[in-house]
C-alpha cells in the first residue's frame, strides 16, 4: 500500500474464520483485491481515508463480503449490479460473483460500499 498510495489511507479487516476450498477462496480473494484496489485508485484523490473489509457469515449458509471506503463517492446512486457495468474491474467482479452463485449491491454515496452475498462452501 505504501508504494501504491502515498497518502494516509488505512485498511481494517474483520474476517470471520471460514474453511473453504480453492474453488471458493480464489474467486473471493480476487473480488476483494479488485474492490480494495478500486478504492485505493479512486476514492482518495486529494486526501487520506479509510477502507474497511468485512467477511461474515449470514443466515441460510450465506457469506457476506463488504468492502467500503469513506472516499469521495460517486453520483450518489444505489445500484443492484446485473449486466450494468462501467469498467473492466466491475465486469471482473460481476463475473466472479456470478461464478460463486451470488449477487452484489453497490452504493456510492458518501464513499463507496460494495456488499457481496454468496452461498457458503458446501462441506465435502
Amino acid at each position: 500500500m505504501q508504494a501504491a498510495v502515498p497518502r494516509d489511507v488505512t485498511i481494517s479487516v474483520h474476517a470471520a474464520p471460514l474453511t473453504v476450498g480453492l474453488d471458493f477462496a480464489i474467486p473471493l480473494g480476487l473480488i476483494m483485491t479488485e474492490l480494495v484496489t478500486n478504492s485505493l485508485k479512486h476514492a482518495f484523490p486529494s486526501r487520506g481515508g479509510a477502507i474497511e473489509v468485512r467477511l461474515e457469515g449470514a443466515q441460510d449458509n450465506m457469506v457476506v463480503l463488504t468492502v467500503s471506503d469513506d472516499g469521495v463517492g460517486a453520483s450518489g446512486s444505489v445500484a443492484l449490479v446485473e449486466g450494468v457495468t462501467a469498467s473492466l474491474g466491475t465486469t471482473i467482479v460481476e463475473a466472479l460473483v456470478k461464478q460463486l452463485g451470488g449477487h452484489m449491491r453497490i452504493q456510492r454515496d458518501h464513499g463507496s460500499r460494495t456488499e457481496i452475498h454468496v452461498p457458503g462452501p458446501r462441506p465435502e
